[in-house]
């Protein structure tokens, strides 16, 4: 059903705590640009659901379906690569 489903454009994200959240969503047919580990703590779920937000948006304001088309197996992988660039002090 997730494979169909993102075929027709929809997207799809796993986040999970104290499992292989890759492994996981690997098996319902999602990628790893589509999962993340958050730590179970208070900081932990503030920070997974600040990600999932910033990608939601991100894939909102994108210009066009084949824009958000394009973006939505990755909306994880792009978040964490952008938090990455902002936390590099180079």
């Amino acid at each position: 059903m997730v494979k169909a489903r993102s075929d027709a454009g929809w997207a799809f994200v796993f986040l999970g705590a104290n499992i292989d959240s890759f492994g996981e969503a690997h098996t319902m047919g999602m990628g790893a640009g589509q999962a993340a580990d958050w730590d179970h703590t208070g900081v932990g779920v503030r920070d997974s659901f600040e990600m999932l937000s910033a990608s939601s948006m991100r894939m909102r304001s994108a210009s066009g379906r084949a824009a958000k088309y394009a973006m939505k197996d990755r909306l994880l992988a792009d978040e964490r690569a952008a938090r990455s660039r902002k936390s590099d002090p180079r």
